[in-house]
């Protein structure tokens, strides 16, 4: 998802707390190898640092993640461009 659309989600109130997406979150896979893994996320805050946009998220356990707003691909079981249509963004 672009930083445009995520900061105009986020003005409309669509993403905020307990808001759940979908993102490709930096984990340590075996060998403390650094790889890409999808997780369901709960957001907690929304971050704009430096132009970009982070969501700060757990997952069930709740290990928290930054996440940049272009790694989202869901929220809320949506893609966020059909989102974004559905509150006419």
């Amino acid at each position: 998802m672009k930083s445009t659309l995520a900061q105009a989600l986020i003005e409309r109130g669509v993403i905020n707390d307990n808001t759940r997406i979908i993102a490709d979150c930096p984990v340590r896979a075996m060998g403390e190898i650094p790889t890409m893994v999808e997780m369901t996320l709960t957001v907690d805050k929304a971050v704009i640092k430096d132009g970009v946009i982070w969501l700060d998220a757990s997952n069930k356990s709740g290990k928290i993640f930054r996440v940049p707003s272009e790694q989202v691909k869901w929220i809320d079981g949506m893609n966020p461009v059909r989102l974004a249509a559905a509150y006419d963004i």
